[in-house]
């Protein structure tokens, strides 16, 4: 049977972690290691040379099963589709702001020509015609 070791990194959600499993002489060993943020590749290869071979491995019945959680491809959104919602989100507040202006001028407007009747409703002067009378 052949010796390997296996090691998975992944984010736990607050961490990131290393698992590695060991098999030697048909059985598994394995180790665990906390990173804390995310390991650059640097990071990684002086770990690897460095500290993992200190790690205490501890004899397992079986590796421990890790779960691969596959993200759908369109949750990752890329710059250019921000900027492309932003900047249509911006267009569209913008449009709302011009509506605003626009329907809030025609009032004015409304309300104006209104008061302009009111006033000219007031101020008219009846009219007499004269009628000649002839005698």
């Amino acid at each position: 049977m052949d010796n390997f070791t296996i090691c998975n990194i992944f984010f736990d959600g607050q961490f990131w972690i290393a698992i590695i499993t060991r098999l030697q002489d048909g059985e598994y060993h394995e180790a665990r290691y906390t990173f804390g943020p995310e390991p650059t590749g640097p990071e990684i290869l002086q770990w690897s040379d460095s500290i993992l071979p200190t790690l205490p491995f501890v004899k397992v019945e079986k590796p421990t099963a890790l779960k691969k959680i596959l993200l759908p491809s369109c949750s990752r959104v890329s710059s250019k589709d921000r900027y492309k919602e932003a900047n249509t989100k911006h267009l569209k507040e913008k449009q709302k702001i011009k509506h605003s202006k626009k329907q809030m001028e025609k009032k004015l407007q409304y309300q104006s020509k209104k008061e302009n009747e009111k006033k000219n409703a007031n101020t008219e002067q009846p009219i007499f015609l004269q009628l000649e009378q002839k005698d």
